[in-house]
């Protein structure tokens, strides 16, 4: 079977989330891309951003009636996987090539930047794709990889890109590993899932919430009161937006938040600035766990400190590698 072989939903840009069509995702992958591209990649800054947003995308996860969770119509069967440079300081070319032998790697290219890399993986359970997207990152996690947490949405927007030489792999095994979400979660949505909601729609979206200083501090004293030190990668996933971006500074900003008594801004602020940019909430029911989730969850969290972490897809502990051995990049 043609793992790549599916439909999928195509979209003139990311700024028309309302206007799919459907088409091959093997045809897709194969189209040459490389003026326009290569066009991209001489340009920088508020150009380069501007550019980006006009070129058109898919959805690798499905089709959609439109862009986002509630809009899908069928899933591909397929989870994307995106590893940015400026959360990795590796070779790409060598991590590209030490990527191909994962047995899971259905396709694998450069970004659209050419500066990261991204790539597609078959799973087993269609219904359960941020599962299995948390089972994927915590692989390459263990392995010192990050990978973009935007396309544990299964609406994440995919633009087009150039690789003169990309990998295929169309009989890739199916990836049936799943983690259950460890945190303790009361009936309805904490600040923390509401926040990421919104922070995955400002990606899909390209939207710039910190398009003045004055909201850009108000984003990062409303996630800093809320979350501490674990809204630092939320900050810096609303900032990328901003042409004027920059990995460093963004940290430094946040530093800075964390110090300060934040003039009573709380994450009410980030809140309203999302809503007033056109980012809102999806309205949902109240999230329920069954019993086996919470055994899964205490099960989980008990192991969290044993010797090279626990894994969770067995049920046995980590080895020295700390991945399991079929993901096995042979870093060594």
């Amino acid at each position: 079977m043609n793992r790549l072989d599916v439909k999928i939903s195509s979209f003139p840009s990311v700024r028309k989330p309302d206007a799919p069509t459907s088409v091959n995702l093997l045809d897709w992958l194969r189209n040459d891309n490389s003026d326009v591209i290569q066009q991209l990649r001489c340009l920088s800054g508020e150009a380069y951003q501007v550019k980006k947003r006009s070129l058109s995308g898919i959805t690798p996860s499905g089709t959609f009636s439109n862009r986002g969770e509630s809009g899908m119509i069928e899933h591909s069967g397929l989870i994307q996987f995106d590893i940015d440079s400026k959360d990795n300081a590796v070779n790409m070319d060598d991590l590209k090539f030490k990527i191909q032998h994962i047995p899971y790697v259905a396709y694998l290219s450069y970004s659209t930047s050419g500066n990261g890399l991204w790539g597609l993986i078959p799973i087993k359970h269609k219904d359960q794709h941020k599962a299995h997207f948390r089972a994927i990152q915590k692989a390459f996690s263990n392995t010192g990889i990050t990978i973009d947490p935007a396309p544990s949405n299964v609406a994440s927007f995919r633009f087009i890109s150039y690789d003169p030489d990309p990998y295929f792999n169309v009989d890739a095994e199916v990836f049936t590993y799943t983690i259950d979400n460890t945190s303790t979660r009361p009936t309805g949505r904490n600040n923390r899932e509401k926040v990421e909601e919104l922070v995955d729609k400002i990606s899909m979206t390209h939207t710039d919430i910190t398009d003045s200083y004055d909201n850009w501090l108000k984003v990062g004293f409303a996630l800093s009161e809320e979350f501490g030190e674990s809204g630092r990668s939320l900050f810096h996933r609303v900032s990328q937006w901003h042409p004027d971006y920059n990995s460093r500074e963004c940290d430094v900003q946040y530093n800075k938040c964390l110090k300060s008594n934040r003039n009573g801004i709380t994450i009410a602020s980030f809140f309203h600035l999302c809503k007033v940019h056109g980012i809102e909430l999806t309205k949902s029911d109240p999230i329920h766990y069954s019993q086996k989730d919470r055994a899964l969850q205490g099960k989980y969290e008990a192991q969290e400190n044993a010797p090279y972490g626990y894994n969770p897809y067995t049920g046995e502990i980590f080895d020295e590698r700390g991945y399991p051995s079929e993901w096995d990049f042979h870093l060594n």
